[in-house]
């Protein structure tokens, strides 16, 4: 009986999602699981696994704080046999997600064996608008993302760097995101349709008389904004007029978390 493999995954609108089913599927024999989805009921290991591998997004060159508290909070086999691994989305700079990723592996005993990082489409729309070659950024991510699935498959290792003391920010931005979504709004567009409660990984969001009701534990993952059917859901007067985005080959059903 073939070894079981397992990647978990923390996605906002799709990105991290599309690598981790296509490296799942290369592999093979592969629990793909989703992170928010343990948030308060940790993950089982009930398996003899031959490969663990985590996938998420960088915010702020940093590391998402659901990811984070994940790590702190599930029981990893230790076991050398293990080919532990991670890969980083990013639509700026990589910056120190993998090593920080593997700064918390070591507190518990574990280190990675590779890390590896893919550019993608940024959607931090507060901050900029969605490029408008995001047809073609996705398709060129493509071809790093099956570079990287192979080096899975075949546990190849590398060198993962010591977190870049120069990047001081990330951790004060992390702390920042919980209540960044004050700045959250909204419109009489609003069609009360619960999309924003289904696939919000934070569980930040509760309606109320269809309506969204924000609870200041945000993790700036910009799902509620872009998915919004309506375009309803927008920060301060920014993101109005700002193009949407979702991973094209991701669903909004597969990003839902919840049901209403």
């Amino acid at each position: 009986m073939l070894n079981k493999n397992a990647i978990f995954y923390f996605t906002g609108t799709g990105n991290s999602l599309k690598v981790s089913r296509y490296i799942a599927a290369t592999i093979g024999n592969c629990d793909v699981v989703s992170i928010p989805a343990h948030r308060s009921n940790p993950y089982i290991f009930d398996r003899v696994y031959e490969r663990v591998g985590f996938v998420f997004p960088v915010y702020a060159e940093g590391l998402p704080n659901l990811v984070k508290r994940f790590i702190i909070d599930v029981e990893l086999p230790f076991d050398q046999s293990i080919y532990y691994f991670a890969v980083a989305t990013h639509g700026g700079l990589a910056g120190n997600g993998i090593s920080l990723l593997n700064k918390a592996l070591k507190a518990k005993g574990i280190s990675l064996n590779a890390g590896f990082a893919v550019k993608m489409v940024a959607n931090y729309i507060c901050m900029y608008n969605i490029s408008k070659k995001a047809e073609s950024i996705s398709r060129a991510a493509n071809s790093f993302i099956e570079k990287i699935a192979e080096k899975v498959k075949h546990k190849e290792q590398n060198r993962i760097k010591k977190p870049n003391p120069l990047i001081f920010w990330s951790d004060l931005a992390a702390i920042s995101y919980a209540k960044k979504d004050n700045g959250y709004n909204v419109s009489d567009a609003c069609s009360g349709c619960g999309i924003c409660f289904r696939v919000c990984p934070a569980k930040n969001i509760e309606v109320t008389d269809k309506r969204p009701a924000f609870l200041h534990q945000c993790e700036q993952c910009m799902a509620c904004i872009h998915i919004c059917p309506e375009k309803a859901i927008n920060y301060l007067n920014k993101t109005q007029k700002r193009r949407r985005y979702i991973h094209p080959d991701i669903t909004i059903n597969d990003l839902c978390i919840r049901t209403l």
